[in-house]
Parts: C-alpha cells; structure tokens; sequence
C-alpha cells in the first residue's frame, strides 16, 4: 500500500509540477506567475472545519533520487580560506534585455569575481518561485527560476565558477514552500489530501500563536487552519511529518548531483512548532541538522550554512557554519561611532563559542533588512569609513561575506520598501540603468548613486572603494592563516580611537591595526598580554602598506610599540615566529 501510494504521489507531483511548467512556457511574464492559486477565506474564529476521514492516510513518500556525487573541481576544504560573495541573480545581470538579471549575466561577470578574489558564490534562491522576485516562495524544488535561464544555463554556471576556482552554494528554503504548490492547493481544498500532514493544520480555531512579535500565524483556507510563520503565500512544511524529511532529502540531492557546491538554509530557527509560545528555535532542529548533514556528507569537499548564529545548529555533525548576526551591528557602529571599545569582545564572543569543526561567516549586511542597510547607507556615504569596515572584518578569523554591490558602494533607492532597497540592480557603469540591462526599463530601479559609484569608474580609481576591496581581499587569500588562525587581541594606548588584533599560525603571526580617527596617528600596541611576543619578533613586513619593513619587537619595546596609521587606515604586519 505504501508503495502505491508513493507512486501515486509521485505521479501526480510530477504532472502537476509538468502542467505549471508547460503553462509557464507559453506565457509572458506580466509580473506574476500564472497558475492555480488558493487564497485564504475571510477568517471566522468559530468556524469548527470537518475533521478528517479517521480511516484517511495521508501519501507515503519514497525517495526517488539517488546519490550521484560528480565530485569537485575544488581544493578540499575549500570555503574555509574562501572570501564570498551573496548574489541575487535578478539584480546582477541581464544578458537577453528583458530588465531581469539572469545565468548568463551572471556568467559575464565571473572574471569580475574572479579578479575581486571571490572563492564561493551564495545564490540567493534559483529554484522555481512564485514571487516572481527574491524567490523564497518555492513553487518548484526540481526547476530553476524560469525567469534567469534553463537548467543547462545554470550547468553552464557552475561549470564555468569551477574552471575559475569558484565554488557555488544555493539557498534551499527547507522551512516553507509556495501556497501555489500543487501538494499545497490539494492540501488546503481537500480535508481527506493525500499530501495535508505535509503541512502544519488544523479543523479548529487553534487560538493565538506568537512567533518574533507576530500573532497572526493560522490562516483559513477552504479545508481548515493553516500554519503560516511569516505569510499566507508561503506556508509551512509540517518537518514532524518523517516524510517531508524524505521529500526534502530527494530535494537537497538533486541540486548536489548537479554540482552544486553547498547550500545555505533559510529560516532554519523556524522548522518546529510545539505549541502556541513554542515556534522559534526548537531542540528538533538541531536532530535535523545531523541528518541533512549526513547526506551532505556522502558528496565530496561540500560546504553547509545555515541562516542563524547559534552555536549548537553548528559542527561536525550538523552545519559547517552559521552567520555571526550581530557582529555586523557592533562592527558597523563602531565605525559609526568612532568607537571601537566594545568590539573586541563580540569579535571574541564568537570565536570563542564556535564549536569545534565549524567556522563562523562574518558579513556587514544582507538581502534581509533586520540584518541593518547596506554598508554605504548605514556609514553616511563615508568612503574611508566604508573602506575601515571592509578592513576590520576581512581580517578577522573565518569565513567573509560581501553582498553584491557592498565592494563599490552600493547605497540605497531610498523611495522603496526596505526589502526592495537592499536588492536593487548591480551597478556596473555610468550608462543609463547602470550597465545592468540595455532594456528602456530594468525590473527595479537603479541607486541614484551609480553615476560615481560603479565597477568601471573605481576599477580605474586606485583610491576606490572597489581597490580597496580588491587589495584586502587578495592579501587574505594570500595568507590564509586570516582565515584559519587563533584570535588574539592586542592593546592600544589611543584611547578609544584605536583598535588591534593578532591572527596566529604555526609559523606566522599577522596583526591587524585599524585608525578610528579621521587623521594619522602613531598607535602605541602593548604586546605585554600576548604569548606569541614574549621573545620579540624580527623581520616584519605591513602587508598593506606595500611590504613596508616593519621596526622589531623586543623585549624592550613590546609594551610600547608604535605604527603609523592613516585616517580611517590599516596597517597589517606579519612576522614569522
């Protein structure tokens, strides 16, 4: 019976999903995707909905897709030294001129990438959606966004990333899918479908669930409640349900037969609900990670992220790494505020509770508004202050992620919604609508900034945000010991207008100096509290600063050594120890 089931399932899945591609095909976009859809009812808090046939089962899964590892192209491990960069396709790059950013595009600019020194790539979601925008209303887990390409358009991607040392993760919407996917319309129409227990439901007014401030999760649909924890449109995968767990994995195998590098896992705080003041952050959560990371772990040299910064979602057994949201506020405030006196111990904080086997990834901002503006925007337009926050964390142990646009400083189109201003289109040159598309009109707006700040003009500009990025980010790829290193940090004498830490190897040490104030100064470092100086170090070289020889540090100068540091400056020195 399970089987007939599962082939049942499957059958109907398939001719669903079919019948959405093929009226997809034959449409022009007019801004929403065509097909059936199923709206909430008006809400009747009284409405007691007929409960299921108690002989009724929901449909058995049976995983489908097997593994086929095409292994990797990639040095092992690589994402632990790489620098990344979060791309959202629909803003990169249009290559066809319909006002859409697309495979191609983005193809066109690897050698930008390559020449940025960017090691791995974030997608913002490829996958079919029903948004027609960011993606995260998963309509197709088997199909790329029709709007950026074909599938061979998206091999091509990955092939041609890979022939440049780049690896490629997507984001996989594991927590929720689109209330326009098929399982979803006979789920919410029918109280006896075949796919209901793959979404959270209920036949009674389940009263008032609260998750991050909300209150309004249960909708009503034409079968009964239905839990959505961020909107209607997308609601969510019922992950006590061991045959989601199924449906996902053929899902997550899938993607990494065709060669994807890695995924990065949306809203993963949001898998489990036990009951009306228990939806976020359940112990559930971190059991599932074991086991998604059990068939990551059967593909060769594959990296894990998921969107969260707690410490027990990571490890050798569950993520690779999560993000250190949070950091980015005290980094970008700092330099804000010109104050960097508490930064050194939210820096410590999560190098020090990172368990062991993972490494967290540090970023300024995101496609995600709660995460703060784009850099440019939440500094005033500062360059030198722009340039300071690339510096503090590009030195910092672990794993950067720049979002698109943050290396030549992008800033906002301020008269839009705060999602919509964060994902604007790249901005590439000075032409109308910034060399992003040669349509009369790209999808959305370009920054009003893009006439001085875009690719071109700073490629030119050895002063440039652009420069600056592209000299940071080749001396950490040159020096991977930034990356993988022990965190140490250093005293100043200045006041609180200054800030120093040390990253230390076998064999080397580099310490990073960094000039909160808008003039050069001489930092005095107190090297008094740090092992890796007790004996004095010779032979110095500022790694920024054109391999400048650097003083020695001795005994007798180790409390009191100085650097000279420009304005809103770096001085990077490495010693061998």
């Amino acid at each position: 019976m399970k089987n007939a089931l599962s082939v049942l399932f499957l059958s109907l899945f398939c001719l669903l999903t079919a019948a959405c591609q093929s009226a997809k095909a034959g449409v022009k976009d007019t801004g929403e995707k065509k097909g059936k859809v199923v709206k909430p009812v008006k809400f009747d808090y009284n409405k007691v909905y007929p409960a299921p046939d108690p002989k009724h089962k929901c449909a058995d899964y049976t995983e489908v897709i097997p593994f086929k590892d095409p292994g990797s192209k990639l040095k092992k491990e690589w994402w632990k030294t790489a620098v990344f960069i979060e791309i959202f396709v629909r803003s990169y790059q249009d290559s066809d001129g319909d006002g859409k950013g697309d495979f191609k595009g983005l193809i066109s600019r690897l050698d930008y990438l390559k020449k940025l020194g960017i090691g791995g790539i974030w997608l913002m979601p490829v996958m079919e959606s029903s948004d027609n925008d960011h993606g995260y209303h998963t309509m197709d887990y088997m199909a790329v966004e029709s709007d950026y390409g074909t599938m061979d358009d998206f091999k091509t991607l990955l092939a041609e990333a890979h022939k440049r040392g780049i690896g490629i993760i997507i984001d996989f919407v594991i927590n929720h899918g689109s209330a326009k996917l098929p399982m979803f319309i006979e789920a919410s129409t029918n109280v006896n479908g075949l796919y209901r227990d793959y979404f959270v439901y209920t036949n009674i007014n389940p009263g008032k669930w609260t998750l991050e401030g909300k209150s309004d999760l249960w909708f009503q649909f034409p079968s009964g409640y239905f839990y959505a924890g961020f909107t209607p449109e997308i609601p969510d995968w019922n992950f006590f349900n061991p045959n989601v767990h199924k449906l996902m994995n053929d899902y997550i195998r899938f993607w990494l037969n065709l060669g994807v590098d890695g995924y990065r896992l949306d809203a993963v705080a949001h898998l489990y609900e036990n009951g009306p003041n228990a939806t976020y952050a359940q112990y559930e959560s971190e059991e599932y990670f074991a086991e998604f990371r059990e068939i990551v772990d059967h593909y060769e040299n594959r990296y894990t992220i998921c969107e969260d910064a707690k410490a027990e979602y990571m490890g050798p057994k569950k993520m690779n790494s999560g993000f250190s949201f949070g950091l980015n506020y005290e980094i970008m405030n700092s330099i804000k505020n010109g104050n960097p006196y508490n930064l050194p111990n939210a820096i410590h904080h999560f190098l020090n509770y990172c368990p062991k086997g993972a490494v967290y990834a540090h970023f300024l901002s995101n496609h995600d508004s709660f995460a703060g503006p784009r850099a440019f925007q939440w500094l005033d337009g500062d360059q030198a202050k722009c340039k300071l926050a690339a510096s503090v964390y590009m030195t910092i142990p672990g794993i950067p992620f720049v979002y698109y646009g943050e290396e030549i400083g992008m800033g906002h189109f301020t008269k839009m919604w705060a999602e919509y201003a964060l994902r604007t289109p790249m901005q590439w040159d000075a032409t109308p609508n910034s060399g992003f598309t040669s349509a009369a009109k790209p999808y959305r707006p370009v920054n009003t900034n893009f006439a001085m700040f875009n690719a071109m003009v700073e490629q030119k500009d050895t002063n440039s945000i652009l420069s600056h990025y592209i000299k940071l980010i080749n001396i950490r790829n040159a020096n991977p010991v930034i990356a993988t290193g022990e965190y140490q940090f250093v005293k100043t004498s200045n006041g609180y207008h200054a800030m120093a830490h040390a990253v230390i190897g076998e064999k080397e040490v580099i310490i990073a100096v960094f000039n909160y104030s808008d003039e050069e100064e001489t930092i005095s470092l107190n090297f008094s509290y740090n092992p890796f100086a007790a004996n004095g170090l010779k032979g110095g070289v500022d790694l920024f600063n054109g391999n400048a020889e650097c003083v020695d540090i001795t005994k007798e100068n180790r409390g009191n050594y100085p650097v000279s540091v420009p304005g809103y400056g770096l001085a990077l020195l490495k010693f061998q120890l």
